[in-house]
């Protein structure tokens, strides 16, 4: 009797099955990563951190256009922040949605290199967010670039919340601060310039004052707005320190460091929100330093692992902070531009989480804040840092408001709270709206 092939056979061969299984295998392996990097995505999108800023026009591998992932992220994070409207009653839902899409479409449009300070967001002009070429954000009363010579010129440094993420360009800080400093000007025109910018701690901004001084921009007065980013980098080091580390690496040897196989999965939703939830979890390992007052103090040491050394760390954040004040301080005597250092205020000091609409949204690396300012507090009670110290960081103190458009940034009236706070804090500081050639220094 014949007998078949042996493919002919039911089963067919071993090799086969052996195919087939692997086949099935692998098949099921990437449907469920790809399953996983959509909730990772989502995940990120309801924690408040979206997708990771890039300057690439689609998603890699993707087919969407650059319009439809923002118009269907704006569809997903109006659904998540829905409740929004409550911060901006004079908007309809649209104009919302609106908001919504061009805070998107300036966080997707990622960032371009900016010397010395590494990256700045990409000039940007949409309904409610434009960034101008100059390397600021438009608001209320803004000023040429160059500006102009006759004008009270204000810059505004700072990160994101300066920047005014999740706001329209006239209800950030510096749009607010614009028009209370013009009330107090006697009629001088003032210009209020925000180069607030994501990811931005008190080195970059100093870095990027001395460069704008350098290249003759010099204000009458300079402003920092610091807190929030510092203790998001206990390390010191700007946001893409490694990727550019990388590219030089890369650049000087010929050869790829990472590869492209894993700079892609470096850049997946699911990659990234592992990385969040581990430092998350890293931060959950060490509470909170006691509030500041009589006999509060902090050990050396603690038995847990990863406490001392995090500790270390926000101490060193302090010692930053101080030495970039002397710094700016420094530069701005030597230019006659009056400086002022202003210790902002964060969802995780002195904030009744009970108004805080996105509480239950995970701040990770930002957590750092939470243990961070009661140590600032109690080395600024201890040694003062001088009248170009201005300490906002209380101002929510007893507030029973939501004051936050999302986990970290500013509603439009907690950005009116901060100005306000800013002004008095200029007034005790002597901080006075003239042109520099008009003051003796």
């Amino acid at each position: 009797m014949a007998t078949g092939a042996p493919s002919d056979r039911p089963g067919g061969t071993r090799l086969g099955r052996w195919y087939r299984a692997l086949a099935i295998f692998v098949l099921n392996t990437l449907v469920a990563l790809v399953v996983a990097d959509g909730l990772a995505a989502a995940y990120l999108a309801w924690a408040g951190h979206g997708p990771a800023p890039a300057p690439a026009a689609t998603p890699a591998g993707g087919t969407e256009t650059r319009e439809q992932v923002i118009q269907r992220l704006a569809d997903l994070n109006h659904t998540v922040y829905g409740n929004r409207a409550q911060f901006f009653p004079g908007m309809s839902a649209v104009d919302i949605r609106q908001l919504l899409v061009d805070t998107l479409d300036t966080y997707l449009g990622g960032f371009v290199y900016e010397p010395y300070a590494q990256f700045r967001e990409r000039p940007h002009k949409s309904r409610f967010v434009n960034v101008d070429p100059g390397g600021f954000r438009w608001g209320r009363r803004r000023g040429p670039w160059p500006p102009e010579p006759t004008a009270i010129n204000v810059f505004v440094f700072g990160g994101s919340t300066t920047f005014g993420y999740g706001l329209p360009d006239d209800e950030t800080v510096p749009s607010h601060l614009a028009d209370l400093l013009a009330d107090r000007a006697g009629g001088r025109r003032v210009a209020v310039y925000n180069f607030g910018r994501g990811y931005y701690f008190s080195t970059q901004e100093r870095t990027l004052f001395e460069r704008l001084l350098a290249q003759g921009f010099v204000p009458d007065v300079a402003i920092f707005l610091d807190g929030l980013n510092d203790f998001y980098n206990l390390a010191g080091d700007p946001e893409f320190t490694s990727r550019l580390a990388h590219l030089m690496e890369e650049e000087q040897t010929g050869k790829q460091t990472a590869g492209p196989v894993l700079e892609l999965v470096r850049s997946t939703a699911l990659a990234r929100a592992a990385s969040q939830v581990g430092a998350r979890l890293a931060t959950w390992r060490a509470p909170a330093p006691p509030a500041a007052g009589a006999g509060a103090s902090v050990p050396a040491v603690d038995p847990r692992p990863g406490l001392h050394r995090e500790h270390r760390a926000l101490n060193g954040v302090i010692r930053r902070i101080r030495m970039n004040q002397r710094m700016v301080d420094a530069l701005g005597a030597l230019y006659g531009v009056q400086t002022l250092i202003v210790w902002q205020p964060v969802p995780t000091y002195k904030y009744d989480l009970r108004y805080h609409v996105f509480a239950t949204h995970p701040l990770f690396r930002h957590e750092a804040s939470r243990r961070g300012y009661p140590l600032i507090a109690r080395a600024v009670a201890r040694r003062p840092m001088g009248p170009s110290f201005v300490w906002c960081a209380d101002i929510q103190d007893g507030v029973h408001e939501a004051l936050y458009v999302d986990a970290i940034h500013y509603s439009p009236a907690m950005a009116g709270r901060v100005a306000t706070c800013i002004v008095q804090g200029m007034e005790q500081a002597s901080v006075t709206l003239r042109k520099r050639l008009d003051r003796p220094h």
